[in-house]
């Protein structure tokens, strides 16, 4: 019975034996040792000539985050465990007011948090006034026209009147190393001159004091009309269209329209003396002509010596839609677009638009610095453009309304090309979402080189006439249409002997008039 007892035992000795020095093992492992030296909060000077130190010894691996403080370089912010670092905090220079953040170390289970301040940027107070030649502001006592300067200060400010119960200041306050516009509007003088001063005041700063004049009342006339830029007043066709007028003056006044203006209507027509000034209305009727009509507007004072302010009054006529467009091609018509410039150019009711479009602006295709829209210096009035290669297109914009669908649309011009000018051309229309040639067949090249297009040059400066129809399936409610003129293929010219791999600088084409001189502009016309 004991040796029994005695062969149990032993076996639970091992195992209890075991798994103590298990535990051992595993207590040893899972030690922590976190030393932290000289971490305390910290602060920089300004110049970010200092910097702060601590190290850090732990078990375990660490990190150093920062919050709120993007000025602040801490090197490094990391590290393995077993081994002793030291860790450098510095701050960029600071040109503001003093600042701080916090900066946290973690090791382990140990966390350890700081503020890190930097000073201020020793600064000396100050308050700048611009766009003022004096110190004085003098006002006159019919005037109300406000004096706009402006202020700029290191420090919050705030200004202080005195004896200015009459003067409105905007704003009368303003924040650190912001520039304010300051505007100073008086009241009108009934009375005896007066004056007072603005005190722009800052913690710190010098004081800045503008002085305010104002002239005493004098009972000359006064008669100012304003509201009317230039005395213009322009109206479109729609029925009240108002323009507000501004009747300033120490007499009474009148309005008077000239003869035929009973579609204007003035409210008031007639007033008391108000140097505060009466607004007056004026409104025209609904013109249902495509006629524009004009007239005139005179102010006239009760005072016979003060000289009437007389108002110009257009109405546009209604408005009539296009069925026609042209581009006259002349000179004079040529040198007042934007042609040479940005390669636009309006028709001459100044409804539509052409524009020149570069598909390609690799330089493998086309020169940049060769390429571009001219205007012929021949004198003849020719659009032109030199360095055109495959794509390269001239696009017309033109608006229609109540467009239906089925509607014919003729596209009128002709065109000349030099030797290295591309000679094949397709004319398209953009209907329905998609562009589409309004005819092309199969043409001959001078070379012998044949493509489907439109129209060919097939010699140097020959004048070919073109004339398009295009039928377009999509109707337009209130919108534009489109034609264009596109260069089928660029390396194929007018008589080289040889497909080309770039356009020529000299490779111009010209939009002119017909060969037989029917027609002398660029004409696109809805037929029916």
């Amino acid at each position: 019975m004991r040796k029994s007892l005695r062969l149990i035992f032993l076996p639970l000795m091992v195992l209890s034996g075991l798994f103590l020095a298990s535990c051992a093992e595993e207590e040893k492992g899972t030690e922590e040792v976190v030393d932290i030296n000289g971490l305390s909060d910290i602060r920089l000077s300004y110049d970010g000539s200092e910097n702060a130190t601590f190290t850090v010894s732990s078990t375990r691996t660490w990190s150093v985050s920062k919050s709120g403080m993007d000025w602040l370089t801490v090197t490094p912010v990391s590290g393995g465990s077993g081994k002793l670092a030291t860790v450098t905090v510095k701050a960029e220079a600071n040109d503001d007011l003093e600042r701080s953040g916090r900066l946290t170390v973690r090791a382990g289970s140990v966390k350890r948090t700081i503020t890190v301040t930097q000073d201020a940027f020793p600064i000396v107070p100050e308050i700048k006034v611009y766009d003022l030649d004096t110190d004085i502001i003098a006002f006159d006592f019919d005037k109300t026209d406000p004096v706009v300067f402006k202020v700029w200060s290191n420090v919050d400010w705030a200004v202080e009147k005195t004896g200015l119960d009459w003067v409105v200041v905007s704003p009368e306050s303003g924040g650190r190393k912001t520039e304010s516009v300051i505007t100073v509007t008086p009241e009108l003088n009934t009375g005896d001159a007066r004056e007072g001063t603005l005190t722009f005041k800052g913690e710190g700063a010098p004081d800045v004091v503008i002085r305010i004049t104002q002239t005493k009342y004098v009972d000359d006339p006064v008669f100012n009309v304003t509201g009317a830029e230039g005395n213009e007043v322009s109206f479109t066709d729609k029925a009240e269209t108002v323009a507000v007028l501004t009747v300033t003056t120490n007499r009474n006044w009148t309005a008077v329209k000239s003869e035929g203006m009973d579609w204007l209507t003035v409210t008031p027509a007639s007033g008391n003396a108000n140097m505060e000034g009466t607004t007056v209305k004026v409104s025209a009727s609904e013109n249902t002509s495509a006629e524009p009509r004009t007239g005139s507007l005179t102010f006239r004072c009760e005072d016979e010596a003060i000289e009437d302010v007389v108002i110009t009054i257009s109405q546009a006529g209604v408005f009539v839609m296009p069925t026609e467009w042209t581009w006259t091609l002349e000179d004079s018509v040529l040198k007042g677009t934007e042609w040479v410039t940005k390669g636009i150019a309006a028709d001459d009711s100044k409804t539509a638009e052409m524009r020149w479009n570069v598909a390609n602006d690799d330089s493998k295709y086309a020169d940049p610095a060769g390429r571009g829209s001219i205007v012929s210096g021949d004198g003849n009035g020719h659009y032109a453009y030199k360095g055109v290669w495959t794509g390269d297109n001239l696009e017309f914009t033109f608006p229609v309304k109540d467009f239906e669908a089925g509607t014919s649309v003729s596209f009128q011009f002709a065109m000349s090309g030099v030797n290295s000018a591309p000679c094949f051309w397709t004319v398209e229309f953009f209907d329905g979402g998609v562009w589409t040639p309004t005819s092309t067949s199969t043409l001959k090249s001078a070379k012998g080189v044949t493509m489907e297009a439109t129209y060919v040059l097939t010699k140097a400066n020959a004048i070919v006439d073109v004339k398009e129809t295009a039928i377009f399936k999509t109707a337009v409610a209130d919108g534009t249409l489109k034609f264009r003129i596109k260069c089928a293929a660029g390396e194929y010219t007018v008589n080289s002997a040889k497909a080309a791999t770039q356009a020529g600088k000299s490779s111009t084409i010209r939009i002119r008039q017909w060969s037989d001189g029917s027609c002398d502009a660029i004409k696109i016309k809805i037929e029916k």
